[in-house]
């Protein structure tokens, strides 16, 4: 049972050439794998299962591979909000694939700005969402980011809300 963050990197100092894989996250009353201010980083086969918040969080980051992951939300609280696959604003590179996000209780993969600079270079490819939006929100949700890849994904079993919001991009 984890404070803010189950793990988290780059809140300090920015980091350089990060990895994390192979690791199991369970039961956090918050965010589980939060990568923020991080330049170079490699997140690989974690299964995050069981967190309330955000699954996997990057934001503020250059060239990150975000592959072969497993993201499963905690609904045994009560509370209605969280993400899966998060990717906010002022990110460059960002790779997310192969992932499987299941039973979220807002948007499975969300990539947005937030208030801050818009993401660029985003791609998103081969991940499959099940059982997202158990509260609200959009399977997959991609606003205010540039030049996106969203490429061989597969949606299904949306319990509310919308398959795919899209928005203010620019090359999609």
């Amino acid at each position: 049972n984890s404070g803010e963050y189950a793990i988290s990197t780059g809140r300090s100092a920015a980091l350089t050439n990060v990895i994390i894989s192979n690791n199991h996250v369970n039961a956090s009353y918050a965010d589980g794998i939060n990568l923020y201010n991080v330049t170079t980083a490699t997140v690989t086969g974690n299964v995050v299962d069981g967190v309330d918040d955000d699954l996997l969080m990057i934001g503020k980051c250059t060239d990150v591979v975000a592959s072969g992951n497993y993201l499963n939300a905690r609904t045994d609280l009560g509370t209605t909000v969280g993400r899966g696959l998060t990717i906010l604003g002022e990110n460059t590179n960002i790779l997310a694939a192969n992932n499987v996000i299941n039973t979220v209780k807002q948007y499975g993969i969300y990539v947005a700005a937030e208030g801050s600079t818009r993401s660029t270079q985003v791609r998103i490819v081969g991940n499959t969402v099940k059982n997202a939006c158990v509260n609200s929100g959009s399977s997959v949700y991609i606003n205010t980011t540039d030049n996106v890849d969203f490429i061989d994904n597969v949606v299904h079993t949306v319990r509310t809300g919308a398959i795919m919001t899209i928005a203010d991009w620019n090359t999609l």
